[in-house]
């Protein structure tokens, strides 16, 4: 089923079985349920709240019901016997791409022993396979619900094994006998329903057999479910089901404490830091219909993307809340997609200083109550003390609060943890402006004269052609700044400055941190030694030791297929090694000449910077150069 197509629900019916009816509950059922869910035997298999309350069988038949057959989970049905309320029964843990659910029931006490469990088992499962076309009918039973085990066998259920620790009962952990149902059985087990088996007690005392570990969704084992500070309060029907079926909920302790005491799942912590248990965590809990809480929406700076990456998409099921961006921009008036959102939770401040730009609305995702007063501080560092700052804290929660004021005179103390700070962007008169386009100025690196210049800078990142998540080499990084600019082309793009000076590489980190790529990796060794062990790289920039032995063969081997290697120099031994490798596997070499007026006594001249010889080439899919280098290459061969 793919994400476009509408969940499949199950129709609101009445069946009938035998001397049995299977029908919706009613509001009439209130007592009924009630007390039959304070039955001992009852409470001895379940997990239900104890006490169990009217309030608590009105949710059951008013809420949780009717949630589950509009949600496509499953359904629920009353099975009434001789003009009164016998028992429930439901299909759950529904998945409607493979066509697999399982069936779980209770008996109320008054109507034990008269083979109820069994009938209504049968006549749901046959429902479910000859109207629905489902292919398996699963039934749970912990091994000590021996009651349960013969229930399955009279409906004509085959037993296939033990699971061992799968299931939850009122004590803990308990082993489960996995029982099922598929449309072969109904054409030789239909007499299943009525053989009376031996040895085992009666058939219908112990009420639901304990769900099995699976989730309620449609091929997913795991749901992710967005809350907001609103809490439980705030949460759609088909979240809060999720939720109240789960056998264990994973989330911050914040989110955990946001639900309320009716709900019966394990509670685990996140630990600090988070990332490195995310997998172990997960694979733990996984089988027992796990539940995962995020905040606001789970793929937006959330814990989708680690669960993502740890269990692949087609595992989840995400049920997203709005946004703390969404709500900032709702309070604010601004339209969602005119802001520039930077995340400083786990991340560092300088990240925040390549979104700085004239007029440019920013929201920022705070890491603690600290944030607010660390932006303030920052802004007026990098020309923008006159920026105007909102804070706006617990958003969507009754406490909400706003605060506003100006970055250079910010003086509020520190607020609610869970806040949003929102920036109107404005640049001094004599503030530097960085923009977008590679060749900052010269003036904003700190360097001591092995510097690439702008003009050449800006033909160098050109001629990389960075993208979107991809990883550079910058080998002889000087000051850093192809690295740093390859950086600032977008916010995924990757860098590794190679320095084999140390107070350079020194020096390549306080560019970075200046200049807002704090990420960037500086790898303190000589080239091509210290190429090793490095990541693959998307492109790579050679800037100095072009003449070391060893090191454009090396650049040329790790580059990946369809990367692109550049390389400038400003001496004859370095150019004719550039048309060595032109020669012989093609690409396009040029040579960067840049003038600067100068005064000359009264007057102005010009004064000529050192020509820069360029190299660049691409390697084709195959490993190979481009095409298009290769035939150059094979043309000049032929004119000579």
């Amino acid at each position: 089923m793919t994400a476009l197509e509408t969940t499949p629900i199950f129709p609101e019916t009445t069946l009938a079985a035998e001397d049995l009816i299977l029908r919706p509950f009613t509001p009439a059922d209130a007592d009924d349920v009630t007390q039959a869910c304070q039955d001992a035997e009852t409470l001895r298999w379940l997990p239900l709240p104890r006490p169990y309350s009217r309030a608590n069988a009105e949710w059951f038949i008013g809420s949780f019901g009717p949630a589950q057959r509009e949600s496509g989970a499953g359904i629920v049905f009353a099975i009434e016997s001789a003009g009164r309320l016998a028992g429930a029964i439901d299909l759950k843990g529904v998945n409607w791409a493979s066509r697999v659910a399982e069936v779980g029931y209770w008996v109320a006490p008054w109507a034990r022993g008269r083979g109820v469990a069994p009938q209504a088992t049968r006549a749901l499962s046959e429902w479910a396979i000859r109207r629905h076309g489902f292919e398996r009918v699963q039934l749970f039973a912990a091994v000590g619900n021996v009651a349960s085990q013969r229930v399955a066998q009279k409906a004509g259920f085959v037993r296939e094994g033990v699971a061992r620790n799968a299931c939850c009962v009122p004590e803990g952990r308990a082993d489960t006998v996995l029982f099922s149902l598929v449309p072969a059985d109904l054409k030789t087990a239909g007499a299943g329903v009525i053989t009376q088996a031996t040895g085992l007690p009666s058939e219908d005392s112990a009420g639901f057999a304990p769900s099995s570990e699976r989730s309620a969704s449609h091929g997913h084992d795991i749901t992710v479910v967005g809350i907001g500070a609103d809490g439980w309060s705030g949460l759609a029907q088909p979240a809060r089901t999720q939720i109240e079926m789960a056998k264990v909920v994973i989330g911050g302790q914040r989110q955990l404490d946001l639900l309320p005491d009716t709900i019966v799942a394990q509670r685990v912590a996140w630990p600090s830091p988070l990332r490195p248990v995310v997998a172990e965590l997960v694979s733990r809990h996984r089988s027992r219909a796990l539940v995962v809480l995020a905040s606001g929406d789970p793929m937006f700076f959330g814990i989708g993307r680690a669960l993502v990456e740890e269990v692949g998409p087609q595992s989840l099921l995400v049920l997203p809340h709005p946004s703390s961006i969404s709500l900032a921009c709702a309070r604010l008036g601004w339209p969602v997609e005119d802001v520039d959102v930077v995340s400083l939770v786990g991340r560092p401040l300088a990240s925040l200083t390549t979104s700085l730009h004239q007029g440019r609305r920013l929201l920022v995702l705070s890491s603690d109550a600290g944030t607010p007063a660390e932006v303030a501080k920052l802004l007026p560092d990098k020309g923008f003390g006159g920026s105007t700052l909102t804070v706006l804290e617990q958003l969507g929660a009754s406490g909400e609060t706003r605060r506003s004021g100006v970055a250079q005179t910010w003086d509020a103390a520190p607020g609610d943890p869970l806040n949003v700070v929102a920036v109107e962007c404005l640049l001094s008169p004599e503030g530097t402006r960085l923009g977008l386009a590679p060749g900052l100025a010269d003036a904003v690196y700190e360097d001591d004269g092995q510097l690439t210049k702008r003009e050449v800078r800006a033909v160098t990142i050109s001629s990389l052609a960075p993208a979107p998540g991809e990883l550079l080499w910058d080998i002889g990084g000087g000051a850093g700044s192809i690295a740093i600019e390859w950086m600032r082309a977008h916010r995924t793009c990757r860098a590794i400055a190679v320095e084999s000076d140390n107070e350079r590489a020194a020096r390549i980190a306080r560019n970075a941190e200046a200049l807002g790529v704090p990420g960037l990796r500086i790898v303190n060794g000589r080239a091509p030694t210290a190429l090793a062990d490095l990541p693959s790289p998307d492109a790579v920039f050679i800037g100095g030791g072009l003449t070391t032995q060893g090191m454009l063969d090396a650049a040329w081997a790790a580059l990946k297929p369809g990367g692109r290697l550049v390389a400038n120099t400003v001496t004859l031994e370095s150019e004719a090694l550039l048309a060595q490798w032109y020669t012989r596997i093609g690409g396009e070499l040029i040579r960067i000449a840049a003038s600067r007026a100068k005064a000359m006594g009264g007057f102005t001249g010009w004064h000529q910077a050192m020509p820069v010889t360029q190299w660049s080439v691409a390697k084709a899919a195959d490993g190979t150069t481009t095409a298009s280098s290769t035939s150059k290459a094979a043309q000049r061969a032929g004119e000579r």
